[in-house]
C-alpha cells in the first residue's frame, strides 16, 4: 500500500511545481509561472484563453443569505386549516390526511398523537426521500465532489473528450465555456437551472453539454462558431421526471446516445435516450438512494453508489447488477481505468483508495490476491504533516483518472495539495501500482475546488485547477515527442 511519506521529497523552497516535462517537474516563484509555461510548453498558446471577470462579481455576499426560500415570506396565521393546506402542497394527500389527524387528537390521545407523528415522519423519510428544498447549501455539499462548496467561486470544471474545450460552472449557476481560438466566452444561464452539480460533455459532439441542476438534467446545443455569448433557454431541452429532483450525477456512454442520472430525492436513476427524450428506470428495492453514477469507459458496466454502505455495479448487456457493500460508510468518489478494467473508489470516513477488478464476464470479479470479489487497498492517504508545516492527506473529496491511464490526481478534504501519481495496471496478476510523480501547491490561501484532465491530447495531458481565488490554473504533462491534438 502506497503511504504519503514519498512526497516529501517534492519541495523547494519559495518554489512551486508549475509543469512536467519529459518526465522532469519544473519549478518556478509563483507569479513567474505563466512566463515558465509560455518557455517550455509549446501547446500552452492552443489553450482556451481564461479571463475570468473579477471575483467580486461571484461573491457569496451577492446571494440572499436567508437558510430557506420560506424565510423570504411573512409567516401566515397558524390556523388548523392553513396547516392542512400547506401540507397537501408541500407532501401531498397523505401528510394531509395525518396533520388533520394529529391535530383532532392532540389534545385527546397523546399516545396515539405520538403514533400518528411517527408515522408521518416515517413517510417523510422513505416516501419523499431527502429534505433538500430549502436547505441546499447544507445537503448537496455531502454528495457532490466539489471542495469548498459554499465559499469557493467553481463547483465543476469539465473537458469536452474531443474538442479543445471546456465547461466551468460558478457558484451562482453561470455555465462558462472557453474554447482554444475563440474570444467569446458563452454563458449558460437560466433561473430554473439552479443548484448545478454536475457536467458532461456529449461523445461524438461538439455542441452539446449536459447540465444536473435541481430541477432535472438540461441538455444545452451550443453551435461551435455562434457569436451569441448568452444562448437562450431554446437551446436546451429540459429531461425530468416525477420525483426525480436534485440531480447529484450524470454520465455519458461511450456512444453519446444514453445518459445515465442520479438524483437526491430519487430511490430510481434513469437512463435516458436523449435524443427521443425517453427514460428507463434502473431500480432495485432495498438500498438508499443513488448519488454517483458513472459509466465505463467501455460503456460496458454502470456504477452506482448509493447514501449508505451499498454500491452496485451494472451490466448495459444484461441489465443485472452486483451489489457490492463498503465497511462503515459510503463512497463518495470513484473513477474507471482507461480501459474500464479497474474501478477506484473512496470512502467518506476512510483516508484509503480501494480497487476492484471488473472481468470482461459480467458477474465475475476478482482482484490479485482473493478470489472472492473484495476490494483490496492500493493507496494508504493517512493524514501528515510536511516540512513546511503543510498538511497533506487525510479523507479524499475527488480524484481524477486521465484518459491515458497513466496519471491520477487526488484532492483531500483538509489539505491544499493536489498529489499527483504515476498508475501502471499490470496484466497478471491484476494489479495497480501508484507511484510518487509530483505535488501541486497553490498559490497564498488558494483551495482547489475542482479538476479536470483534458482529454484530447495525443501524448501527455493537462491537468486544470480550479482555484477558491478565481485562478483558472494548466498544469501540462508535456512529451517533447510530437504532441499534437487530436
Amino acid at each position: 500500500m502506497l503511504p504519503l511519506s514519498h512526497f516529501s521529497e517534492f519541495q523547494e523552497n519559495g518554489h512551486i511545481a508549475t509543469c512536467e516535462v519529459d518526465g522532469k517537474v519544473k519549478y518556478s516563484i509563483p507569479l513567474d509561472s505563466d512566463s515558465t509555461l509560455s518557455r517550455l510548453i509549446p501547446f500552452i498558446s492552443e489553450l482556451p484563453n481564461v479571463n475570468f471577470p473579477d471575483g467580486s462579481i461571484y461573491s457569496i455576499s451577492a446571494k440572499y443569505t436567508a437558510t430557506s426560500s420560506k424565510d423570504l415570506f411573512l409567516s401566515s396565521e397558524d390556523t388548523r386549516w392553513s396547516r392542512i393546506k400547506t401540507a397537501w402542497f408541500e407532501n401531498g394527500l397523505v401528510s394531509a390526511i395525518l396533520v388533520s389527524l394529529e391535530i383532532h387528537l392532540k389534545s385527546k390521545f397523546n399516545i396515539m398523537n405520538n403514533v400518528i407523528q411517527n408515522l408521518s415522519n416515517l413517510i417523510t423519510k422513505y416516501f419523499n426521500k431527502i429534505n433538500v428544498e430549502g436547505n441546499e447549501n447544507n445537503v448537496l455539499p455531502e454528495f457532490c465532489l466539489c471542495k469548498n462548496w459554499k465559499n469557493g467561486l467553481f463547483r465543476c470544471i469539465k473537458w469536452h473528450p474531443h474538442c479543445n474545450k471546456f465547461a466551468l460552472v460558478t457558484v451562482k449557476d453561470d455555465v462558462h465555456i472557453y474554447s482554444a481560438g475563440s474570444s467569446i466566452t458563452t454563458i449558460l444561464k437560466h433561473r430554473t437551472q439552479q443548484n448545478i452539480t454536475c457536467l458532461a460533455w456529449r461523445p461524438l459532439s461538439a455542441s452539446e453539454l449536459a447540465v444536473g441542476c435541481s430541477n432535472g438534467v438540461y441538455i444545452w446545443n451550443i453551435e461551435p462558431n455562434s457569436i451569441v455569448t448568452r444562448p437562450s433557454i431554446t437551446c436546451a431541452t429540459l429531461l425530468t421526471k416525477p420525483g426525480h429532483k436534485y440531480i447529484t450525477s450524470i454520465s455519458w456512454n461511450q456512444q453519446g446516445n444514453l445518459l445515465v442520472s442520479a438524483a437526491l430525492c430519487d430511490k430510481t436513476m434513469y437512463v435516458w435516450d436523449v435524443s427521443m427524450e425517453v427514460a428507463v428506470p434502473l431500480q432495485k428495492y432495498g438500498g438508499g438512494i443513488p448519488v454517483l453514477v458513472s459509466w465505463s469507459p467501455t460503456s460496458e458496466h454502470i456504477f452506482a453508489s448509493t447514501t449508505n454502505i451499498l454500491f452496485r455495479i451494472w451490466s448495459s448487456v444484461t441489465w443485472n447488477c452486483e451489489n457490492w457493500f463498503t465497511g462503515l460508510s459510503r463512497i463518495k468518489c470513484a473513477c474507471w481505468s482507461a480501459d474500464g478494467s479497474v474501478l477506484l473508489f473512496t470512502t467518506t470516513d476512510e483516508p484509503i483508495i480501494y480497487a476492484i477488478t471488473v472481468s470482461l464476464k459480467f458477474n465475475l470479479f476478482s482482484n490479485s490476491s482473493t478470489s472472492d470479489g473484495s476490494a483490496i487497498c492500493v493507496a494508504d492517504f493517512a493524514r501528515q504533516e510536511l516540512s513546511t508545516g503543510e498538511i497533506l492527506g487525510g479523507t479524499i473529496i475527488d480524484m481524477n483518472w486521465d484518459s491515458n491511464g497513466k496519471l491520477l490526481a487526488v484532492i483531500f478534504k483538509d489539505s491544499n495539495l493536489i498529489p499527483i501519481f504515476s498508475t501502471i495496471i499490470c496484466a497478471r496478476p491484476k494489479l495497480l501500482q501508484l507511484t510518487p510523480r509530483c505535488l501541486i501547491r497553490g498559490r497564498l490561501n488558494e483551495i482547489p475546488n475542482c479538476i479536470d484532465f483534458q482529454k484530447n491530447l495525443k501524448c501527455g495531458t493537462n491537468l486544470t485547477i480550479a482555484w477558491s481565488s478565481g485562478r483558472i490554473q494548466y498544469f501540462p504533462f508535456y512529451a517533447s515527442d510530437n504532441i499534437t491534438f487530436m
